[in-house]
């Protein structure tokens, strides 16, 4: 690459450009990587957390149904009315934010025959009849792993345009009621890990615009003198000794050739 450019001066810009650019984007990778690290780690604890609080709620509800001060039906809706309060005049209820998981994290529960019983969009649907794939994930054929817990990514439906958005979940079934407890929250919430990557970026190709200007400048500086050095030489190299002398004002190599 560089055999192809012929003057010195664009040699020193195109390598200490190089050398701008590459540590840019290494730096900004790395800092979305780690970023999206920390935050999947953090909203991954917060989705167990919120799951083994669900199942403690469980416990202690099932405390009183074998009390006999409530029953098993009374048991569960009370569970749904903690989570959700009332529903609204059209059937339809939302998650309490104090159960949320960042801005679109939820909580649902699927019991052993395989129905939405804790749901702010497929209550009472049958999991086999939800259009979603990754859903399946959670099914019989995961049952083992949840009763010890564990992760998983599928999508869900986010709209009648048959768009679907992927989210991140922990899954772990109750030891009581033997419901699938589900926490999720969307990958959306990384988008904000994207923010710094384009803020590094941002940042970098000022640094680089100035770096640019400066290296532009200098190499100008350089490799002025070389011009008329050269061209010295060709005429020296013809017999012509003619021509006044160069005025000299640096000690460098250059300065001293």
């Amino acid at each position: 690459m560089l055999k192809r450019i012929k003057t010195l001066r664009n040699k020193i810009i195109y390598l200490t450009s190089i050398l701008l650019l590459v540590p840019l984007i290494v730096t900004g990778i790395t800092l979305y990587k780690i970023s999206k690290y920390q935050l999947e780690k953090e909203l991954l604890a917060e989705l167990k957390l919120r799951t083994e609080m669900t199942i403690g709620m469980i416990g202690m509800l099932n405390e009183e149904v074998e009390n006999d001060v409530l029953t098993l039906g009374e048991a569960q809706e009370k569970l749904r009315e903690e989570f959700f309060g009332e529903s609204d005049h059209d059937g339809t209820h939302m998650l309490k934010e104090q159960y949320t998981v960042g801005e679109t994290g939820y909580i649902s529960a699927i019991d052993e025959n395989g129905v939405f019983v804790l749901d702010t969009y497929y209550e009472g649907e049958s999991l086999s009849v939800v259009q979603s794939d990754g859903f399946f994930m959670i099914g019989d054929n995961y049952k083992a792993d949840a009763k010890t817990g564990y992760n998983v990514d599928f999508d869900v439906p986010s709209g009648s345009d048959h768009t679907s958005d992927e989210v991140l979940a922990y899954v772990k079934t109750d030891p009581y009621w033997g419901w699938q407890i589900v926490s999720t929250v969307k990958y959306l919430e990384f988008d904000s890990t994207m923010s710094i990557l384009v803020g590094v970026l941002i940042n970098g190709a000022v640094f680089l615009v100035l770096g640019f200007i400066s290296i532009s400048f200098y190499s100008r500086k350089v490799t002025a003198p070389l011009k008329p050095i050269g061209e010295g030489l060709r005429r020296a190299a013809q017999g012509d000794f003619s021509g006044d002398n160069m005025n000299v004002d640096s000690a460098d190599e250059i300065g001293q050739l």
